[in-house]
């Protein structure tokens, strides 16, 4: 069970949900790492079945990275809530589809190895 409260922190308004328990989360939080989440299983999907690298790009991947290890950390010293799963869980997906870039690079490489015509 939970409830929606409306609190102010530091003069700022602040809409969370209160579990049972007392945990307090952040729902625009909480919505944010969710709407990014969904949108990672099907890159994934893409990533593997494809076996290409086109349209990715690994800095982008790697930054990616860093922001959800920076917002764990964040979670862990400073606010920690039930939303850090939610970080952790996009980060494992994000940290898939950049092996997959690993895997799809190595395997456009062994290709265009094969493909090269012997003179």
């Amino acid at each position: 069970m939970y409830n929606l409260s409306i609190r102010s922190v530091k003069n700022k308004t602040e809409l969370h949900i209160i579990y049972l328990g007392g945990i307090s989360v952040s729902i625009f939080e909480a919505l944010m790492l969710l709407s990014f989440g969904a949108a990672w299983p099907f890159s994934i999907h893409k990533s593997y079945v494809s076996r290409s690298i086109e349209g990715k790009s690994p800095f982008f991947l790697i930054i990616l990275i860093f922001g959800y290890v920076a917002g764990i950390l964040h979670k862990l010293f400073y606010q920690y809530d039930q939303v850090i799963y939610l970080y952790i869980l996009n980060l494992l997906m994000v940290s898939v589809d950049f092996l997959l870039y690993l895997r799809n690079s190595r395997l456009a490489k062994v290709h265009r190895k094969i493909s090269q015509p012997i003179i």
